[in-house]
Parts: C-alpha cells; structure tokens; sequence
C-alpha cells in the first residue's frame, strides 16, 4: 500500500515538474519573440516557434526538414529536402539569431533555448550552460575522472573593442569550449556559470579536478579586424607551453562567422599542440 501511494506522489511529482518546465520554456519563448536583439526574420520567427510547440507536445521526432518545409515555409508535398536546402539553410540563420540574442540580452531566465547543430529539435539547457550537440559528456565516466587529457577554457578578457553590442569575449570561449567538446581524445572544463563571474582555478575551485592544460586569451576588436591571442599552459607548472595570435576579417566577413571559425582554428592548433605534447612527454 505504501509502495502504491509513494508511486503516485512520485508520478504526480513527475507530472508537476514536467509542467513547470513547459511553462518556463513558453516563457522563453515569449522572451525571445518580443525582444528587439532577437533578429530573425518573421518566417525563421515561426520556424522557432513550430519546433518548440512541437517538442513541447512530445512530438519531437517529427520534426524534420519535410515537415519544417510543408508545415512552417509553406512548400507542397514534392519538397525534397536533398535538393533545396532551404530548411538547412534557415537553421543556421535561426542558430545565429538565438546565439546573437542571448550575447546581447543575456539569460535572465531560468532556462535557455537552443538548436543544436545537425538537427532541429530544440534544446532547453538550464541558463548559464552550453547546450553541447550530443555525446558530449560520457555517461561511462565518473563527471570528476578524466582519463584523457584535461583542459581548462578561462573566460576571454577583453583588450579593446569599438564593438558594445556583443559579449564576444565570452562567446569565444564557449564556442572554443563547443569545438573542443567534439573531441572525444580530451576532457573540456570552463568556469562554473554558479560563481557568478568569479574566476577560480581549476585546482582550487570546488567541485573540479586537476587538469593538464590551462587556456587563456584576450581579445582586440578593431573595425577591420578581430585579433585573439592565447596562451596554452601546463596547469601543474605554469610553463608556457604555446602563445598564438588569430586574426579574422570582420570588414568583409560576418562577425559572429569569423569568430566561430577563429574559435574553430584554436581548437585545432590546441588538439595539435596537446597531442604531440603527451608524445614527446610519454603522459
């Protein structure tokens, strides 16, 4: 009899935490349809809300680029997904939108939306994290055990910028964290969003464990140029292992696309630097 009651306050537990949820991510939603720093068109404005109501519902495996097609941009039944790229092509848009609005407005709320690349199922992660696309996290390890290698993404700090519209310094580093997170050889760690800011270090700071490599980095944003400089450190030593400079074309290349490809450059050069690192070394 106990075990039947306990069941019943478990499911209606169950019940009222998958409602609340839903409320919070309508209120999202809402957030980011009526903000000003959202600026997708009014069709990527439908796209996002057709996916959320849809994953809402409990229908997110029926979101795909035909349905999208047909339900959202109003192509007929002979849309073919292979041949017109539309759909692909809006996402990214969409992708870039929400990325653009929560740099500019921030997470105000408790949860954030994202739609992670190569599909369109949205994502609703708790405000202050990364959404990573997929198999980021192993679920076989213990979250404190790094068999491979570890790294540390400090937070970027800003030299210059004529920019005062975009939190850039720390995009960077998320979509560094993002690019790294791909590669299953290494163990990615980044300040925990519950210091509020504090930047603490990676032996020291509750809840981490020591790791093998430490990044940091500062950025200049000049009106033709988007400079980064890194600093790649042994995190036992403090020994500099590799110091680079990146620049991107902000002039005639989008900004948000030249920083992406830039954090996409630093990841490679630091799985590079990592790896023939531990082979000289025997790590």
């Amino acid at each position: 009899m106990l075990s039947i009651v306990s069941g019943g306050l478990a499911a209606e537990e169950d019940v009222n935490s998958a409602d609340l949820r839903a409320q919070r991510v309508k209120a999202e939603l809402s957030r980011v349809l009526k903000s000003v720093n959202f600026d997708a068109s009014e069709r990527n404005r439908r796209f996002l809300s057709y996916v959320v109501e849809e994953t809402l519902m409990g229908r997110g495996d029926r979101i795909k680029a035909y349905t999208i097609a047909t339900m959202v941009f109003g192509r007929d039944d002979a849309f073919d997904p292979t041949l017109d790229p539309v759909v692909r092509m809006e996402a990214r848009r969409l992708r870039r939108s929400l990325e653009r609005f929560y740099l500019v407005e921030g997470e105000d709320g408790p949860i954030r939306i994202s739609l992670p690349k190569g599909c369109y199922v949205p994502q609703f992660p708790p405000a202050g994290t990364l959404g990573f696309d997929g198999d980021a996290e192993r679920a076989d390890e213990h979250p404190l055990t790094c068999r491979n290698p570890s790294i540390y993404v400090s937070s970027f700090e800003l030299e210059y910028s004529h920019r005062r519209d975009i939190n850039f310094c720390d995009g960077l580093a998320r979509q560094i964290v993002v690019a790294l997170s791909h590669v299953h050889e290494l163990t990615v760690f980044m300040p925990c969003p519950r210091t509020g800011g504090t930047e603490a270090s990676p032996k020291t700071e509750t809840g981490l464990p020591s790791v093998d490599y430490f990044l940091a980095g500062n950025v200049v944003a000049c009106e033709q140029a988007l400079k980064v400089k890194t600093t790649l450190l042994d995190a036992r030593s403090g020994r500099v292992i590799e110091a680079e400079a990146f620049t991107g074309d902000i002039l005639n290349n989008d900004f948000l696309e030249e920083r992406d490809r830039i954090a996409d450059e630093i990841a490679r050069r630091l799985f590079e630097c990592i790896t023939a690192g531990r082979q000289i070394h025997g790590r």
